[in-house]
């Protein structure tokens, strides 16, 4: 075991920023000795883990901006069926936003190629799916996927390789890679996710 300092700034206060705090220190097993509010927004925690899980923690806070607004761009990889979108919409929910499926698998193939004004708001987090998107959408959808990419709202987009690969999308849009699986040694190979989900039509 051993023992960190860890200090942060507050920028944008909000309720529940705290409880989010220790919550990813919970989720990651360090222990939280001590809570300290040292002054105006600063907060420290006194922490104590496992090396390797504090490390972790120090190399995930390295590649954190600072608590900037603006448009976050957040891929999810994952295998089918592991709960991808589900954790999306859970995601939004705790945000307090509103999430709007632009392409997905969740229930049945959903193409968008329009967006209501209400839905272009920044009080909405863009839900689009790489594979459905390059593989059932017509030059429509994709120009719409290119301009909500150009806004300064939330997107989570699923399958990001298949989009990089095929959609004509840029590698370095995305702030966050995120993977799911349901085992830690689990492979996701692209190849074989996208042609898996493109032969499978839900009606």
């Amino acid at each position: 075991m051993e023992t960190y300092y860890l200090e942060y700034e507050i920028i944008r206060n909000r309720r529940g920023l705290l409880g989010d705090v220790t919550s990813l220190l919970g989720m990651l097993g360090v222990n939280i000795v001590t809570v300290n509010g040292s002054s105006g927004n600063w907060r420290g925690f006194l922490l104590q883990g496992e090396a390797e899980k504090l490390n972790a923690l120090r190399v995930a806070l390295q590649h954190i901006d600072q608590k900037t607004e603006g448009s976050r761009v957040i891929g999810i990889r994952g295998m089918p069926r592991v709960g991808k979108t589900e954790a999306s919409i859970a995601a939004c929910v705790y945000a307090n936003k509103r999430w709007v499926l632009v392409s997905s698998t969740i229930i049945r193939q959903n193409i968008r190629h329009c967006l209501s004004p209400e839905e272009m708001s920044d009080q909405c987090v863009f839900l689009i799916d790489g594979i459905t998107s390059t593989s059932r959408g017509d030059r429509q959808h994709l120009d719409l996927v290119r301009q909500l990419l150009e806004l300064p709202i939330p997107k989570i987009i699923e399958h990001p390789d298949i989009l990089i690969r095929d959609g004509e999308v840029a590698k370095d849009i995305f702030d966050y890679v995120i993977e799911l699986k349901h085992q830690l040694d689990d492979h996701i190979p692209v190849d074989t996710i996208a042609s898996s989900i493109s032969a499978f039509d839900i009606s």
